[in-house]
């Protein structure tokens, strides 16, 4: 948990200290194609990149959300609260990451990892070259959607996760490494649907088959 105490103080000062191309209220909006030779970021304000566009830097945001259109290239893209979704054969060059928003990659997205601490994060065929991680969040992997490490759960600090287990679903999609969980206080259930794959062991969860 500490590596996303890190993370989470990290991510904020550099967004409050990031440049803006807009007031901190307002969206921001990157056009059909645009090549951008730096980053783009708000406080509070959406932000919005459309199809085909090049970012040569990071995309972020605080409370915001943030929309990626398809067949966009960007180098990272982190939220602290907003949710993030990236669309159709986007190529991201390192992470994207978010402590409280949710995660969802679209079809043909490549990322080098995904780490969220309380949001979820869902795959919908794309594929993630390295880890998943994440603290509290559900992770879906569906239709055909293929990480190329591991499925992390981190340790973390304060009271137990209370409610239902945290649930990873592996929907006809492979992991080709491990899940694991690293924090004992909590229950995790490793769903396995339509021919869903885990190469290596599931560490620290229940397997359930359907």
């Amino acid at each position: 948990m500490k590596s996303f105490r890190i993370l989470t103080a990290a991510l904020t000062a550099l967004l409050l200290a990031a440049p803006l191309l807009a007031g901190p209220n307002d969206s921001v909006h990157v056009d059909r194609g645009d090549i951008l030779d730096r980053g783009v970021s708000s406080l509070n304000g959406r932000i919005q990149v459309e199809e085909g566009a090049r970012i040569n830097g990071e995309v972020e945001s605080v409370n915001g959300s943030i929309r990626i259109g398809r067949d966009a290239q960007i180098e990272s893209v982190s939220s602290v609260n907003g949710s993030i979704r990236i669309g159709d054969s986007t190529q991201i060059e390192r992470r994207v990451s978010s402590v409280n928003g949710s995660i969802s990659l679209d079809r043909d997205v490549r990322a080098q990892g995904v780490a969220s601490v309380n949001g979820s994060i869902e795959l919908s065929g794309a594929e993630v070259d390295r880890n998943i991680e994440t603290v509290n969040g559900r992770v879906d992997l569906l239709d055909g959607s293929r990480v190329g490490g591991d499925i992390v759960i981190r340790e973390r600090s304060g009271s137990s996760r209370q409610g239902q287990p945290l649930r990873i679903v592996i929907d006809g999609s492979q992991v080709d490494g491990s899940v694991i969980n690293e924090e004992d206080s909590i229950d995790v259930e490793v769903v396995l649907r339509n021919g869903g794959q885990v190469a290596g062991e599931i560490r620290g969860a229940e397997v359930i088959q359907e």
